[in-house]
């Protein structure tokens, strides 16, 4: 269930954000859904590619599916770079964000 009471700030924490979905938000919850775009998968050599996209955040009150989300509110560009492993699967070895 969903506290009223501002919680105490911890490095781990939400601090505020909590606190105001709780008590701002349709049903106190805080929906959020992602696009990606632009999508471009490049093979570096046999083992490596370079996964690029870019990721769209839309957001809005209320329990999901929910509809009126408000967005975008938050664009990335996003990079993957990966290994491909010996049972033909690529794996992700490392993910940036820029914002």
């Amino acid at each position: 269930m969903y506290s009223t009471q501002k919680p105490q700030a911890h490095p781990w924490s939400c601090s505020d954000g909590c606190y105001r979905v709780a008590s701002e938000q349709k049903d106190c919850i805080r929906t959020v859904r992602h696009a990606f775009t632009n999508v471009l998968f490049v093979i570096e050599d046999e083992g490596h590619a370079i996964l690029k996209f870019g990721n769209l955040n839309y957001s809005g009150g209320g329990i999901p599916p929910s509809s009126g989300l408000v967005g975008p509110t938050l664009f990335s560009d996003c990079q993957m770079k990966l290994r491909g492993d010996a049972d033909g699967q690529w794996r992700v070895t490392h993910h940036s964000v820029y914002l």
